[in-house]
């Protein structure tokens, strides 16, 4: 049996473009749907953990105010850092990550209260567990 090539070449091109054209659709629908991490809310993020904080205090009377507070707000310090002046806060379940977050950096004393940034290690999400 003997083929048009011209035919042939034809159906395969409109075949490519078909595909050229289905993959630059999905790549278009991704990017719409995607919302950069600055817009999410903390609860929405995956790349911060979703109870707990980093404190960093001055002193150590910053550090009782604190101490005191996390004991109000039934919190728990999941890590002192006491070389560094810092601790790992864990939230209440009463309250969410954004009132925490707001709540110990009213503390006197409190330098900086941050996202516990969680870091993925190993990139290929196709690991059999």
């Amino acid at each position: 049996m003997k083929h048009d090539h011209t035919e042939l070449s034809g159906r395969i091109i409109v075949l490519l473009m078909m595909a050229c054209l289905s993959s630059a659709c999905r790549a278009q629908d991704v990017k719409e749907i995607r919302t950069p991490v600055e817009k999410l809310t903390p609860t929405q993020r995956t790349d911060i953990s979703p109870t707990t904080l980093i404190v960093s205090y001055d002193g150590k009377k910053a550090k009782k105010r604190l101490l005191k507070t996390i004991r109000k707000m039934k919190a728990e310090v999941v890590y002192d850092y006491r070389m560094m002046s810092g601790m790992a806060i864990r939230k209440s379940e009463s309250m969410s990550l954004e009132e925490t977050k707001a709540r110990l950096e009213r503390i006197k004393g409190v330098v900086n209260v941050s996202y516990d940034h969680i870091m993925q290690l190993h990139a290929d999400q196709n690991i059999v567990k």
